[in-house]
């Protein structure tokens, strides 16, 4: 039965599912991400610290959450997603392994360039590097997305992974868009409703344009990805941006597989010169 009013229980006891909050505001008030009521967290108990963040589990329905640090943003709350029971290996798995590229695949890395993307689900800012990667069962991928975070893929995750240690060897994808196409689209405004344009131009002079916050890859028939550059003034990532050619969907999500390793301060070496 779903826990109601005042009695103990989670998000998931209330019948909202599981569905992320931050830690804080559901303590003081009560209240889920959406102002949900009751977003009741008495019950919900520290299991043990994980190598970023803490496991938490709910006494009443046993639903498992993993509670992040103070963000950066706002140094009073911690963000909390949940943990579905299919998620669960996994973050056995990240909790208890270094998922640090080798040296050779780092290097490798480095010479292709990394741009930041969107927080992770607990709120830190991640670094992204497009390539092509050999696994060590010497199966190839492209297009490989390398994701440097400090959270493990559960919670809303849905797109296909594997870890950094795996990757045995990588290369160029022929899918990734030029280094400062990337950089652009990382500093892409809103305009309106998720709404993120970077005007492109194709070799054979089509204006296009991307939709998005961090984009690394293109498949367009007939177009090498490399080739495109942006539009040649400075409205290549503002409101005149939707005039200048269809919006296009760069390539399928399902597509690529992401490469999931660990950050550290180091890996901001990694980034191009130009992001921010």
């Amino acid at each position: 039965m779903p826990a109601s009013g005042d009695t103990p229980g989670c998000s998931v006891c209330a019948g909202y599912g599981e569905i992320a909050f931050a830690w804080e505001v559901a303590v003081a008030k009560g209240v889920g991400p959406w102002g949900q009521r009751p977003a009741n967290v008495r019950a919900v108990r520290e299991v043990r610290p994980l190598k970023v963040g803490m496991l938490l589990e709910c006494g009443t329905c046993g639903a498992q959450f993993v509670r992040g640090e103070p963000q950066a943003w706002n140094d009073q709350l911690r963000w909390t997603i949940p943990v579905t029971k299919e998620q669960s290996a996994t973050l056995i798995y990240w909790d208890a392994h270094s998922l640090r590229p080798s040296p050779t695949v780092f290097e490798g890395l480095r010479l292709i360039g990394a741009t930041r993307g969107h927080s992770d689900p607990l709120g830190v800012p991640q670094l992204f590097v497009p390539c092509a990667v050999e696994l060590a069962s010497g199966e190839r991928l492209d297009p490989a997305l390398f994701q440097f975070r400090r959270s493990a893929p559960i919670g809303y995750w849905t797109s296909p992974f594997v870890w950094a240690p795996d990757v045995r060897s990588i290369g160029a994808s022929r899918f990734a868009l030029p280094p400062h196409v990337r950089i652009a689209s990382t500093k892409a405004q809103e305009w309106g409703n998720g709404f993120y344009p970077t005007s492109i131009v194709t070799p054979d002079g089509r204006d296009l344009t991307l939709n998005g916050v961090s984009e690394n890859f293109l498949d367009l028939p007939g177009v090498s990805a490399s080739t495109v550059h942006l539009a040649a003034d400075d409205e290549f990532c503002g409101p005149e941006a939707r005039k200048r050619g269809p919006v296009i969907r760069s390539i399928a999500n399902e597509r690529i597989v992401w490469v999931i390793a660990d950050w550290t301060e180091a890996d901001e070496r990694l980034l191009l010169p130009g992001s921010k």
